[in-house]
């Protein structure tokens, strides 16, 4: 699986869904830790870490851990980040919402907000104003889904923020929550 570039990913995972999960769980962690240092380019290992959404956390938790402390490649973070679900990862979640790249940021408050702690929300209104318009989007969205957090909240937060960014990120999420919630009881 590892080292068949030609393969499919989608017919792997099919393959792999519909394996026992308590009889390959250990075996994808450990295929994981086996190729973290070897020759495999950025993209198949990639691949590789995702099939772990088919393994017991217990196994796949620890080596996404890892992963995300010392791994500098950009889609093997983006498979961590789309599958942690511990928060003892939280400490390297949050080093990436300093991460050059957009796209880091952007995955890594998605990650944070599945978690939904209060302790992240200055974090994530840190990322209101930054340079890429889909990380203000995602850290606005992120917001109004955290502990404490609604759209009066967010409201309020609109008219304290600084920067133009900040205002039109948090007016844009507010508008389509508003627009959902009118869309959803029209339906009915």
């Amino acid at each position: 699986v590892a080292e068949r570039a030609d393969w499919s990913p989608a017919h792997v995972a099919k393959i792999l869904k519909e394996c026992d999960v308590d009889m390959i769980s250990e075996k994808l962690a450990a295929l994981c830790k086996e190729y973290r240092k070897k020759d495999l380019s950025e993209k198949q290992y990639a691949y590789v870490v995702s099939y772990l959404r088919f393994a017991h956390p217990r196994d796949a938790d620890p080596i996404l851990e890892t992963l995300l402390s010392e791994s500098i490649r950009m889609e093997v973070l983006i498979s961590c980040l789309r599958l942690v679900r511990s928060k003892s990862s939280l400490p390297g979640i949050r080093k990436l919402l300093l991460d050059e790249r957009w796209q880091l940021r952007m995955f890594a408050i998605m990650a944070i907000e599945r978690f939904g702690l209060r302790e992240d929300i200055e974090l994530l209104k840190n990322h209101l104003n930054d340079d890429n318009w889909w990380v203000r989007y995602y850290a606005a969205q992120a917001l109004l889904t955290m502990p404490d957090m609604n759209t009066e909240s967010i409201k309020k937060l609109t008219s304290e923020v600084e920067t133009e960014f900040e205002k039109d990120i948090l007016q844009q999420v507010l508008a389509e929550a508003e627009f959902r919630c009118n869309t959803q009881s029209s339906t009915i």
